[in-house]
């Protein structure tokens, strides 16, 4: 399986579901957060596939090099993407998720903010901003590039209903640390970055409250926006699409 992050339409609609005091929070510091990875669910986050570490132990055994070695350099390599970096997760696709809505917005008590690619590029400035490569953990993957792509790009193929796309920033001094074969506590470093948005009312072209919510939650999303001087957000807020009742197609 040869492979590389697909080239995305800086037009592309993506999405970023998230818990109504996280919405809050966004608005009062004027930032999002992005997590190193090591905070996620994901057990293999920040790994790469399986073959890269079957290759390098054949390689080693062909050119009669030490695995020590070359076992010291993968787990830098590991270090780099499970502390050394700051992501933030948005999920690409035109229509709302149902399983997003679930998992991340906690419905009926949550939002989501619609965006684009270019739009969250502009706003966010990232280092680096990529689709997620889904792979079977089985398959022998080859770059198509010496230069990537980044192994924080990949996930297994049971997660591809996310359809995700990322966005991070490097943790320059830690990484520097990481490279020098330092030692990294979890417990000594932050769990995540606080990235300030260059402007809010750009980034965010809707604002979708969760399925099910009630009129007090829609006034209460509309209320918040408007008390930190987002009068343009609130006339954004609207409720989600599946709310609409069957009846209102057949006419």
């Amino acid at each position: 399986m040869d492979t590389a992050p697909d080239r995305m339409d800086e037009n592309a609609t993506i999405w970023h579901y998230m818990r109504f005091t996280k919405f809050a929070s966004m608005l009062d510091t004027h930032s999002l957060f992005f997590p190193r990875p090591f905070k996620f669910d994901d057990r293999w986050e920040g790994r790469p596939p399986p073959c890269y570490l079957r290759n390098i132990k054949k390689h080693a055994e062909a050119h009669d090099m030490s695995f020590a070695e070359c076992d010291e350099e993968f787990t830098i390599r590991l270090n780099i993407n499970k502390y050394g970096r700051f992501v933030n997760c948005w999920h690409i696709g035109d229509d709302e998720c149902d399983a997003m809505w679930r998992l991340y917005g906690l419905a009926p008590e949550g939002v989501a903010i619609q965006s684009t690619i270019r739009s969250a590029k502009k706003c966010l400035h990232p280092d680096m901003a990529e689709p997620v490569i889904y792979y079977d953990p089985g398959d022998d993957i080859r770059s198509k590039s010496i230069f990537g792509p980044s192994d924080i790009l990949f996930k297994r193929t049971c997660f591809s209903w996310e359809r995700e796309f990322r966005l991070w920033i490097d943790d320059d001094e830690l990484l520097t640390r990481i490279r020098k074969n330092e030692e990294i506590k979890e417990g000594e470093i932050s769990p995540g970055k606080l990235v300030k948005i260059e402007d809010i009312q750009k980034l965010i072209r809707r604002l979708v409250v969760a399925p099910g919510a009630s009129d007090s939650f829609v006034k209460l999303v509309k209320g918040v926006c408007s008390a930190y001087g987002r009068t343009l957000l609130a006339s954004r807020v609207e409720r989600s699409y599946s709310d609409r009742l069957w009846d209102s197609f057949t006419k």
